[in-house]
Parts: structure tokens; sequence; C-alpha cells
């Protein structure tokens, strides 16, 4: 689909190093994020969170609507959904991750993202925009 179709040449390259830890939440193990998308989606893979204290979040680097474009020198474009899941799953505890950030993207998934929570509050019957 068009939605998520940039055309923006203003995009920034990052690599970031990130170690699973615990997360308070579940105590799960995780680097912090979760993506959506991947290849056969209407998006590329984009992170779509970043847990709170978590080691994506201290990196200061990870941000929601960022592309994720590897791991590990691994390039993940061609792979599913699920296939990207499981590729992170697997990730060694220190595992290197290379995102683009792309600022048109990144304001089209947030507002995607608001539109969600705020009909999630709907569904929910609460009058909260955001809800958690």
């Amino acid at each position: 689909t068009t939605l998520f179709r940039s055309s923006n040449l203003k995009m920034a390259e990052k690599v970031v190093y990130l170690k699973r830890t615990i997360s308070p939440f579940d105590q799960s193990e995780s680097f912090g994020f979760t993506v959506v998308g991947g290849k056969g989606a209407p998006v590329p893979a984009v992170v779509w969170s970043v847990d709170k204290k978590s080691s994506a979040d201290l990196s200061r680097k990870v941000h929601v609507g960022d592309m994720l474009v590897a791991l590990n020198d691994e390039l993940l474009a061609s792979l599913t959904h699920e296939e990207l899941v499981q590729k992170i799953r697997n990730a060694p505890a220190l595992s290197c991750f290379k995102f683009i950030t792309d600022e048109e993207l990144m304001k089209k998934v947030k507002k995607r993202i608001d539109g969600a929570k705020r009909r999630s509050c709907i569904n929910m019957g609460k009058k909260s925009e955001v809800c958690f």
C-alpha cells in the first residue's frame, strides 16, 4: 500500500548494540522493542513500540517508526513477520541491530499507532485518548 511508501531522501542509518534483558512486566527476556511488518506485509519491518527502561529504550537510539534492516549483519528484508520475530528471538544475548530512521515513515507509523490506541480506548468504553 502507499500509506508506508516513503519518498524522503533524508534517512539516517544507525547501528545499535542491544543486550537482551529481563522485562519487568512479564519476566521474559527481550531486547525491549516490538516490530510489525515484514515481507508480504503492507509495511516493512518497523519498530512498533519500545519498552520503558529496556535495553532499546536506554540506548536512546531505537524509536517507534524506525525500519529494522539487519540483525548481526544479516539483511532482514526477505523475511516474513513470523520469520523476523523468530530470528530476533533466536539472536545472541548481545546483538547488533541496524535501523534506518525515515522521518516521513516515522510520522505515518506514529499516526497509525495513535489511531489504534484511540480505537482501543473506544472499544474498551474509556474516554481517555490514550490507553495503556
